[in-house]
């Protein structure tokens, strides 16, 4: 079976999920508004979880430089080890997309590129092998809420994006107070790096992630920094429906 055929029976499965938990994060770029982010979290009944993230730009940035960002990441409902996940992305003029399977008995990732599926043409169409559980990067924040979280704890992931396995450490660093339109309160601050040489992003790139201090772990603040800039996610609505 094609592998496209295999993920439009994975997601299929949202049709029948319920919601559990919905997270609305301002965007913002060098301190200034450019759009919002939804991250959705939703429960399968066949022991699986579903992220569905969505991110874009508004539309005076999109006359300027336009982003989108569609997600649907769909891991086990117990360790949300990676099961499959499609991404479309726009960043201005580029534009990509693919599909991937994780197939831990035959241990490796099924990767198709898909941004010209509908000229049944594909750029890359790849077998990457694997030896253990792979994480989606955004599944990990949301994954990393069931640990206790202490000061000096360390956590660590291969992470897989797009044709690339990364093995990364999750710090957890410090507790800050944190101000934001949605909540004032202490956070830990989550630092992750990469294991061995090399940034953690593309040219030097760093990330920070601020989880609230309580038994909720709700994941408040997200930084990305980038060549050209800071990028934050900051969240300005969440809604429990369990």
């Amino acid at each position: 079976m094609k592998l496209y055929n295999i993920l439009f029976f994975l997601l299929l499965s949202q049709l029948f999920a319920i919601t559990l938990e919905e997270f609305t994060y301002h965007t913002k770029f060098r301190n200034l508004r450019v759009g919002n982010t939804k991250i959705e979290i939703l429960k399968e009944e066949h022991d699986q979880t579903i992220l569905k993230i969505n991110a874009s730009t508004n539309k005076f940035i999109d006359l300027i430089y336009k982003l989108r960002h569609f997600s649907t990441v769909i891991v086990n409902d117990i360790d949300f080890s990676l099961l499959a996940t499609t991404q479309k992305l726009q960043q201005g003029k580029y534009i990509d997309s693919y599909n991937a399977t994780v197939d831990y008995h035959l241990k490796h990732i099924s990767y198709q590129n898909t941004k010209d599926i509908k000229y049944d043409t594909y750029v890359d169409n790849l077998i990457i092998p694997i030896e253990n559980l792979v994480y989606d990067p955004f599944s990990i924040v949301y994954y990393l809420r069931q640990f206790d979280i202490q000061i000096g704890e360390q956590y660590s992931f291969t992470t897989y994006n797009k044709n690339k396995l990364r093995n990364i450490d999750l710090y957890i660093e410090k507790i800050e107070s944190l101000r934001t339109s949605y909540i004032n309160t202490d956070c830990f601050v989550v630092v992750p790096r990469t294991r061995g040489p090399g940034p953690l992003l593309k040219h030097q790139g760093e990330m920070k992630i601020w989880f609230t201090a309580d038994n909720q772990h709700i994941p408040v603040k997200i930084q990305v920094k980038m060549k050209h800039g800071i990028m934050e996610l900051t969240l300005k609505d969440y809604a429990n429906k369990k």
